[in-house]
Formats: structure tokens, sequence, C-alpha cells
């Protein structure tokens, strides 16, 4: 009986909970200069979203309210914001390291579902510094990769009465796929921190931010999306070792060409790390529409430990067109073999007291096989 009481009061609160309007893109005719005055043609444009409410308190207006208009042209998402503050002499903005401890500041945040599924989305922050933070989300929010790194720009103003934002992020930064034709999904917050800590939400927040079922519509009505569309996996049959005084990385991908149109495409492997980048041999591929390819890739490693594999698929007849940019970060250690104990197995511990009467193992190689 208690149980079916949980069930019913589960799905009542579902049924009471507003559902966030759709929020529409404006088309921009020219793309606006970001300096954070909100004084571009195309923010003069379209409607203003806000209405914030507290996070867990229902339809709880926020004290400090914001408000926010997106956009787009053919090659990039804008975001225009107004974040409200009555206490602007508290405005709390200390961070300055990317990917740093924005969240502890006054952060503006925005959260992209760039398809029609509601699992995999990207996370973006900053503080009135223009200090920016971003993550990948999966896994509908309960997995985060904050190692991923988009390449977008973002510029912070200020005024008596509030601070702003305006944000551009280019399609090829976004895992867009034949899932991205439709609708996706929005949702922007801010962290307040001056006089008191305030934490609002445009969509209703029940406990948190991540909760990209409740996240509104967002439509990009006329966008062509198309050339942007391209499914690139994880990189797989991985192997990370030695030729002469080098140290290589090396592996495949499995691409699909989403676009419905035939392309020649150059697929451009680099390998980021603080010491800088390095480039891989580029590899040169015709795909049909909805085509699936297997592609080879292989980049020299300046060092070892965290790193990013940013892929770049360009168009093979206008090198400098970008069609799509995928990133996977890596944590790289050269390991010449590599023991793994597969039986007896608990926990990777052998206990003093049990009776072995063999131990299996699998042995991993990363030498070539000259080495060997």
């Amino acid at each position: 009986m208690a149980r079916s009481l949980l069930c019913f009061m589960a799905l009542l609160g579902a049924s009471l909970a507003v559902a966030a309007p759709d929020v529409v893109a404006i088309r921009a005719t020219a793309p606006p200069m970001l300096d954070g005055k909100l004084d571009d043609a195309v923010w003069q444009q379209g409607q203003w979203y806000g209405n914030f409410t507290l996070l867990g308190e229902g339809a709880r207006p926020a004290t400090a309210q914001t408000r926010f208009k997106v956009a787009f042209d053919g090659q990039k998402l804008y975001l225009a914001a107004e974040l409200l503050e009555p206490q602007m002499d508290k405005l709390v903005a200390r961070e300055t390291a990317r990917d740093g401890h924005v969240h502890r500041d006054d952060v503006f945040e925005f959260m992209i579902v760039p398809s029609s599924s509601r699992l995999d989305y990207l996370h973006f922050s900053l503080n009135p510094l223009g200090t920016l933070y971003d993550a990948e989300r999966r896994q509908g929010g309960n997995v985060g990769t904050p190692e991923w790194d988009a390449d977008w720009q973002a510029a912070t103003g200020k005024t008596p009465a509030s601070w702003t934002v305006e944000v551009a992020i280019p399609f090829t930064e976004l895992p867009l796929t034949s899932l991205s034709k439709g609708d996706w999904a929005l949702n922007v917050a801010r962290e307040r921190q001056a006089g008191k800590q305030e934490l609002s939400s445009f969509t209703e927040g029940r406990g948190g931010f991540h909760q990209p079922n409740l996240y509104a519509p967002l439509k990009l009505p006329g966008a062509d999306l198309s050339p942007f569309l391209w499914t690139v996996k994880s990189p797989y049959e991985t192997v990370f070792q030695p030729e002469g005084e080098r140290l290589f990385y090396a592996g495949k991908l499995h691409v699909t060409n989403d676009t419905g149109r035939f392309w020649f495409v150059r697929l451009k492997p680099e390998l980021v790390s603080k010491a800088g980048s390095s480039a891989g041999r580029v590899v040169s591929a015709g795909f049909d529409a909805t085509q699936g390819r297997e592609l080879a890739f292989r980049a020299p490693v300046r060092e070892q430990g965290p790193q990013t594999l940013r892929l770049v698929l360009v168009d093979r007849r206008q090198p400098d067109r970008v069609l799509c940019v995928r990133k996977f970060p890596l944590t790289l250690t050269y390991t010449p073999l590599a023991i793994d104990i597969t039986q007896p197995s608990y926990r990777d511990c052998i206990y003093a007291s049990q009776q072995i009467a063999e131990v299996q193992f699998t042995v991993q190689s990363a030498l070539a096989p000259e080495m060997l």
C-alpha cells in the first residue's frame, strides 16, 4: 500500500509540473559583436525569456530575475542574457582559470541538448569575469566530463543594476547527428552569490539543474544544419606505442555521414596537451549519404598524461570549411606490458586463505613487433 502511494505521489508531482514554454531562436542577418552590451540588431528582435523560479521551490519567483534570448546564423548559435542584480557592489567574481571553480562565483549557465534525445547534453557556464566552464553530460546528466572543452566565445558587461552576457558557439563544436534535425532542448540557470545565495532556473528545477527531461524545447526555424551532421563514435582498437624514439597514439573511428549528401572529406587528428599540440597524418575519404566508414588515425604524443584527441573533419574541396569537430579526453600513459588477472577475481584482491589451483591472466603489449 505504501509503495503504491509513493508511486501515485510521484505521478501526481509529474502531472503538476509546469511545462516549460518553447524557446524560439532568432535568425541573425549579421552576427552580434561579443562585447556584453546587447545593443546589436539581432537582440532588438524577438522576445525575451525570463520568469526564473527558485530551484526546488516550485513556481516561486527568483528575487533577482534573469532574461535571455537565443539566435543563430549559418555557422553559430548565440545567447544573450541580462542578470538583474540589486547588490552589484557585492557581486562575487574570483575564478580566472578555465574549468575552475566558477560555480562558487555569481555564474550564468546554460545546458543545450542538440538533439531530440534527452540523455546527453552540454553544460556551459561563465562568471562576471568571463571565465569559462564547459562539460559533456551523459546518462541524463548523471555523468559529467569537464575535461571536454569546446571552442566557444563569451563576453560580459555591467550596468548599475545588472550584469550581461553574450555567447557564441560554432555548430561544428556541438555533437550534431541525424537526431539534431528536429527541436533541441535548453535550460538557462543562474547561481547568485551577491548578498545571499539564490539558485534560479528558466525551467522547473526539482533539486538540481541537470534534469534534461524538464528542459524547454528549443526551436531554430529555418536553420540548415545539414553540413554539420556527422556521427563520430569513440576511438577503438587504440594503441599507444613507440616507433623509434617517439611515441604514437593510433586507433580507429567509425564515422557516419548524416548530412543527406555525398562529401569528400579530410580527417585531421591532433593531440592537445599542456605542452602544446601535435598533428597526425591527414586521412582522406568519400562518404555517400547515410554511409558509415571506418577510418584509421595516428598522431605523435608530445607528453604523457591528460590530453585531448581532437578530430577535425573538413571539406576536401574547401579545406577551410570545417564540417565537424569532435574531442575525446584521454589519459595516455605508456605501459610496455600490462598484466590483468582474470581468475580469481574479487575486487582485484587475492586473500591468503583462498585455495587457488591456478591463476588466469591476460597480457597486453604496447611494444612494436620488432621490439618483441
